[in-house]
C-alpha cells in the first residue's frame, strides 16, 4: 500500500489530526501483497504525502513523484527515486542508489556501498554511514559528510566518503 495524502491549504502547518492519518497509513514495502514487492517499481505520486518503510525489503524501488513530500526508509539494495516533489527525505541500507531531481530538498542518510545522484535542485545534503559517493549537477548547495572521515572532492561535481575518485 502506498499512502499519497491530499491537503486542501497548503499554506497552513501539519495539524496533529494529519500527523496521526499519515501515521496511521504509512505505507509498507515488505514481501506480502500490501506492500512494495522486491525488484518492483512501488510508485507514489501526487498529493501532500508519500511516506514508505522499505526497510524489512531487499531490493525496494521507490518512486515519488508530483507531491510535497516524500519521506522513505529503505533497506539493503534499495532503489530511491524522487522528482518534482518539494522535500526527499530518505535512509537507505548499503549497496543502495538514490535519485533526487528537480526538487527544492533532498536529504540522504545512506550506508556504505552506495550512489547518490543529485541534480537540478536547491540543496543535496547526503551523510555517508560508509564509503559512497555523490553527484550533483545543477545545485545551489550540495553538502557532503563522511562518518568515517574527510570528504574526497573529484572531478566532475563528484564527492566521495572511503574511497579513491
Amino acid at each position: 500500500m502506498v499512502v499519497s495524502v491530499s491537503r486542501r491549504s497548503p499554506r497552513r502547518g501539519i495539524g496533529p489530526g494529519l500527523l496521526l492519518l499519515v501515521g496511521s497509513l504509512v505505507a509498507s514495502c515488505d514481501d506480502d501483497d500490501h506492500g512494495c514487492e522486491p525488484n518492483e517499481p512501488c510508485p507514489c505520486r501526487g498529493g501532500h504525502a508519500c511516506v514508505l518503510d522499505c526497510r524489512d525489503t531487499r531490493n525496494c524501488i521507490p518512486i515519488c513523484s508530483s507531491a510535497d513530500i516524500c519521506d522513505v526508509l529503505c533497506g539493503e539494495g534499495c532503489h530511491y527515486d524522487c522528482s518534482n516533489i518539494s522535500s526527499c527525505r530518505v535512509s537507505t541500507g548499503p549497496q543502495s542508489s538514490v535519485r533526487c531531481a528537480s526538487v527544492a530538498t533532498c536529504e540522504a542518510s545512506v550506508a556504505g556501498g552506495s550512489v547518490v545522484n543529485c541534480s537540478n535542485l536547491t540543496s543535496c545534503n547526503v551523510h555517508c554511514s560508509g564509503d559512497c559517493a555523490v553527484h550533483c549537477s545543477a545545485y545551489s548547495s550540495c553538502t557532503v559528510t563522511c562518518a568515517d572521515g574527510d570528504v574526497l572532492d573529484c572531478p566532475g561535481e563528484r564527492k566521495v566518503c572511503g574511497g579513491a575518485c
